[in-house]
């Protein structure tokens, strides 16, 4: 699992995410991070298919749809 990740207002936009994604690369090497947010969370989804993340799959919990996201490459 991966998250959640919280960023305040004033450190969005200067490579927080990243440094954080980096990080757990490297700390753990060829591990897939999975992770599920809400649908109508543009701003975060778009932030994770920027990192290289791709959607995976889509459920609904409580009349909300949440997609979940995984840094695994596509198989093909």
């Amino acid at each position: 699992m991966y998250g959640p990740v919280c960023v305040a207002p004033d450190a969005r936009g200067l490579g927080v995410l990243d440094a954080l994604y980096a990080r757990l690369q490297a700390t753990f090497p060829g591990r897939e991070a999975i992770l599920f947010i809400r649908e109508d969370n543009p701003r975060s989804l778009k932030a994770h298919l920027r990192l290289g993340m791709r959607a995976v799959a889509r459920y609904d919990f409580g009349g909300k749809v949440f997609v979940v996201l995984s840094d695994r490459p596509d198989p093909e």
